[in-house]
């Protein structure tokens, strides 16, 4: 016998139906749009549908848009020769609003993933490679999230972008040292090392370099602190225990 009743739990359901909610979350997101007014309740449903009807796949990039191309598509003053790659819609908006890249965006919806069945004929990687047969596309930023899917994805690209004649292609490989020994040195500091680093679009490579060597130095010095001083404690402790024995 089921908890609420059925029309309830057919709501709870859909809302279950969504990426990252739990059962339990289903279930207040039902119970709120229950709460809701009539008039409340009805503008809701009319905006997921409304979303429906009119958003579709901007023809050229992928990104979501209203219009037959994307504002970021149809704005002539954008360098069109720089095509940032991002695995969602999310990701272009995240980069947009750093307001500091001026080229554009190619949406691959999805990462190439063995563990749900998701392959390079999957994502829009054809469309990619379409779009650099014009010729006008010189670099290709490969911006993926840090992840095993993303960084898959990222290395199959890397791999076919220099036989598309693309001359330049940026390609974050830093953060695999950092993951690395940000465990062996500093376990703490693994978590501001592995966010996707959607600076790396937007910085000059010299000053890229530069804050990358900072980041290395002072993974080193700070774990090799924290390591002394657990050592130094470890030491105490264990002379301690020693002495007290004796």
């Amino acid at each position: 016998m089921d908890s609420f009743a059925p029309a309830v739990e057919r709501l709870i359901e859909q809302f279950h139906r969504l990426p990252g909610v739990g059962k339990k979350s289903a279930v207040r997101m039902a119970f709120a749009i229950l709460g809701m007014r009539d008039a409340e309740a009805e503008g809701f449903a009319d905006a997921i549908l409304e979303a429906k009807k009119r958003i579709h796949r901007c023809p050229v990039c992928g990104d979501l848009t209203e219009g037959e191309l994307c504002r970021v598509c149809a704005d002539d003053r954008r360098e069109h020769s720089v095509i940032c790659v991002v695995s969602d819609p999310k990701d272009a908006a995240a980069i947009e609003r750093t307001r500091d890249f001026r080229g554009v965006y190619h949406v691959l919806h999805g990462v190439i993933n063995p563990i749900t069945r998701t392959g390079p004929d999957d994502i829009a990687i054809r469309e990619l490679l379409e779009r650099l047969e014009t010729g006008e596309v010189k670099e290709i930023i490969l911006a993926t999230d840090p992840d095993a899917p993303g960084q898959t994805t990222a290395t199959y690209l890397a791999h076919l972008l220099p036989a598309r004649g693309v001359k330049q292609w940026a390609y974050e490989t830093w953060w695999m040292f950092y993951c690395v020994f940000g465990l062996l040195l500093c376990p703490p500091l693994i978590c501001a090392f592995t966010v996707p680093d959607f600076w790396n679009v937007t910085m000059s490579a010299p000053a890229k370099t530069l804050l990358q060597c900072a980041g290395f130095g002072m993974i080193w010095g700070i774990g090799g602190l924290t390591w002394g001083l657990m050592v130094r404690y470890l030491g105490i402790g264990l002379g301690l225990a020693i002495g007290c024995g004796l």
